[in-house]
């Protein structure tokens, strides 16, 4: 790790549903839905706020042994020392379907970089990788 890095290990909660528009042997679309809280469990510096909440819609689209679906958003903000704050979050889903099961991977990425504070620029990556079952209510 370069001597100016950061460890932040966080605790992921959430809920997923996914709601399918077409479903036929041949192909799969609709929308998944992802909704929880991110919380900051310990750090090696000082860091983001320990607690959030997030809550991603996403087209899905495929076929059933292969489904997928992702969402990237630009974020542009300000910090707590006016730094400007650049983002890119990446939500991304792939799995598939047998009956009434959904079962896949659920990945979020963030890359942030933050200009104009004092102690030059700061780079920030956050990335986490879920396993999912999703069943028929």
């Amino acid at each position: 790790m370069p001597a100016n890095s950061c460890t932040i290990t966080r605790a992921v909660s959430g809920r997923a549903q996914i709601t399918l528009d077409t479903n036929t042997a041949s192909s799969v679309s609709g929308r998944i839905e992802v909704s929880g809280t991110d919380t900051v469990v310990s750090q090696t510096c000082v860091g983001s706020d320990p607690t959030g909440t997030f809550s991603v819609q996403a087209p899905i689209s495929g076929t059933p042994s292969a489904l997928r679906a992702e969402q990237t958003v630009n974020q542009t903000g300000s910090g707590q020392g006016s730094e400007v704050i650049t983002s890119v979050r990446t939500f991304a889903f792939e799995g598939s379907m047998s009956g009434n099961t959904i079962t896949g991977t659920m990945k979020h990425e963030q890359k942030s970089v933050s200009t104009g504070a004092v102690g030059g620029p700061v780079d920030e990556l956050t990335q986490g990788s879920f396993p999912i079952t999703l069943t028929k209510s």
